[in-house]
């Protein structure tokens, strides 16, 4: 897994697409929640690449999306094998969380909100 600092050096990469999910091509369990992740990151990367990168890598390292009646949750998963999870206990995710999201979480919650508008209007398209 790549340290939120090595994502930083790697955004002129053509090689990573940051607006995809990262878990999509190696982790079976990942399409559960592809959908909510592509939808966060297009609308972070078009709003502050920066949160984008931290969002990323959350993903990468074994983060979930939940969507729920009032809005979209990101949830940590547990894990020693490292494919599943970069923590395997709450508090090296709860460090993480502090370090790397927290700088950003008014960011988060306004694209966390736009995202959620946005999934809310395709469902009920859909459901049309």
């Amino acid at each position: 897994m790549a340290r939120v600092e090595d994502i930083y050096e790697l955004t002129g990469d053509p090689r990573y697409d940051f607006t995809r999910d990262p878990r999509l091509e190696w982790d079976s369990t990942a399409a559960k929640d592809t959908h909510l992740w592509e939808t966060v990151l297009r609308i972070t990367y078009k709003h502050c690449r920066r949160t984008c990168y931290v969002l990323w890598f959350f993903r990468q390292s074994g983060a979930r999306l939940v969507l729920r009646e009032n809005g979209l949750r990101m949830v940590p998963v547990f894990s020693e094998d490292k494919d599943v999870s970069e923590w395997s206990t709450p508090e090296e995710y709860e460090s993480e969380r502090r370090e790397r999201l927290m700088p950003h979480r008014k960011t988060i919650e306004f694209v966390f909100a736009k995202a959620f508008e946005e999934l809310q209007k395709d469902l009920q398209a859909e459901a049309s």
